[in-house]
């Protein structure tokens, strides 16, 4: 094994560029660099650093490929007490050429955020297996109090080069979701040091009636002036107070929604994607779509096939001669055996249903919250048929991130999409919205904070907004619109809001 010195440098993201001015030792091999997110109120950071020879994970067990591995490096120890820290270790350069160097695979897991004592009299015991003191300090947990993007299984890993007698980086650009008591709608997801929250419910709680069943929203108005079911989508954030340094202006970042209904047997009968942004808030849709189905030419192909019927909308011509063709395909296209009838149905609304949504309204603005700080926010309110969606599973789909500017009075995201070699948090809608068993209901999602299914807890299973991490070294995530104060007013762009980068 031929070994070179490595440097591992990590840095809590306090100021920009990850560097607080310290001297860093000379080196010969890696220099790793971790930035994590500027977390209020911590006192120490400790991460897990591995270093292996080879790239294949599935050698990383056993310890035969293990350069070296310390299981606890604190901020506390190496580095500034909070965040920031330089390591020396090495890594193995055998087998490689100054042409073509041996790759190695440096792995972080992150394995304590510690924050000051709440109460001294909590009868916490010192454990000796860590760096830090447990009866002088808390640590946070996860996944209640944050979401960790460096646990097991999914460690965060990057793959470099390891020169004899030469300096390679290795960065770690983390940014951490954290539970924030901010008092939004639900429960608070902090993106740098920009505060959100987010939601998804179609239904109120039980108002502890009879029924047992959780109350409809409706709000969106139909073609005949009556509320009908509503599934609202809720997006709040801010930056924060502004400082001499930085102007805080709060970014939003939205995908427009799609809602998607498939039959029982999987196939998509029909999916529309519908604009989030807009420069007229308020509905969008002028005059509402109507509740039944008004397309009195819709011509469609009824199969029975040997596993199943299906009911298409046909774009040629359906006459009694071509009908078996047809269906011939339709049967083999979906797995269902061969034909048992076919039927050409003219004016049939099992085809030609009617719009699932037919009213939706785009809500944007800000909202005071205290000295110094506003909130923006972006929410959707969408009014669905369900009697169009009786026999099918829909669904709602979307994305959402923030930023605060860069500095310079651009959006943090470039052209609305994340930086590569980042850890970046954004959120995702996958909202069931009805329950196609149980027919005759109405909207069946009930409610969705952020991935929350009681209060307390941050990440849950069983909600439809959930965080998510992009990936390292690469992943980026790109969104389709834009929104920011301009003028006075919280504005959103169908795409960038500073396409050229200058000053809104």
């Amino acid at each position: 094994m031929k070994l070179s010195p490595l440097l591992i440098a990590s840095s809590l993201v306090v100021l920009p560029a990850c560097d607080d001015g310290a001297a860093k030792p000379e080196a010969r091999g890696y220099q790793l660099r971790v930035a994590p997110l500027d977390l209020p109120g911590i006192v120490d950071t400790c991460y897990r650093a591995t270093v292996y020879n080879t790239t294949d994970a599935g050698l990383f067990a056993g310890g035969n490929n293990t350069v070296w591995t310390q299981p606890y490096l604190c901020a506390g120890q190496y580095g500034d007490g909070l965040g920031s820290l330089t390591y020396v270790g090495t890594c193995d350069a055998s087998g490689g050429t100054p042409t073509s160097p041996a790759l190695n695979t440096v792995e972080l897991e992150l394995r304590a955020i510690v924050v000051a004592d709440a109460d001294a009299n909590d009868g916490e015991v010192d454990d000796p297996a860590t760096p830090y003191d447990e009866t002088a300090t808390d640590t946070l947990a996860a996944p209640k109090d944050y979401f960790n993007p460096c646990q097991a299984p999914n460690f965060c890993r990057l793959q470099k080069p390891c020169i004899e007698n030469a300096d390679t980086l290795v960065e770690f650009n983390l940014t951490v979701m954290r539970a924030a008591k901010q008092g939004f709608f639900d429960i608070a997801v902090n993106f740098e040091d920009v505060f959100c929250s987010a939601k998804f419910d179609c239904q109120y709680p039980d108002g502890n009636d009879a029924d047992t069943i959780d109350d409809a929203i409706t709000l969106v108005f139909d073609e005949a002036g009556k509320r009908r079911d509503t599934g609202v989508l809720g997006f709040a954030c801010t930056a924060g107070a502004a400082t001499t340094l930085e102007g805080r202006r709060t970014y939003l970042y939205m995908d427009d929604f799609t809602v998607t209904c498939t039959d029982a047997l999987g196939a998509e009968v029909w999916s529309e994607t519908f604009d989030s942004a807009t420069a007229v808030p308020g509905n969008q849709l002028s005059p509402p779509r109507p509740l039944t189905n008004t397309n009195t030419n819709t011509t469609s192909l009824h199969c029975d096939c040997g596993g199943g019927p299906i009911d298409e909308c046909l774009d040629v011509v359906c006459e009694s001669g071509t009908a078996g063709d047809l269906c011939n395909t339709l049967c083999s296209q979906r797995n269902l055996g061969g034909v048992g009838s076919a039927i050409c149905q003219n004016n049939d609304a099992a085809c030609g249903i009617a719009s699932p949504v037919f009213q939706y309204g785009i809500y944007q603005g800000e909202e005071f919250v205290g000295a110094d700080f506003t909130m923006v926010y972006w929410n959707l309110a969408i009014g669905f048929n369900v009697a169009a969606m009786q026999g099918l599973q829909c669904t709602l789909t979307t994305r959402a991130t923030a930023s605060g500017d860069d500095g310079f009075g651009h959006q943090g995201l470039p052209s609305n999409t994340t930086v590569a070699g980042t850890t970046y948090p954004y959120l995702t809608w996958n909202i069931n919205l009805n329950d196609p068993g149980r027919p005759g209901t109405g909207l069946t999602c009930g409610q969705n904070p952020v991935g929350a299914a009681a209060v307390g807890v941050l990440f849950f299973s069983d909600s439809g907004v959930r965080p998510h991490y992009t990936t390292l070294p690469a992943g980026t995530e790109s969104f389709d619109n834009c929104g920011t104060i301009e003028g006075g007013d919280f504005k959103t762009h169908a795409g960038p809001c500073d396409p050229g980068g200058q000053d809104l």
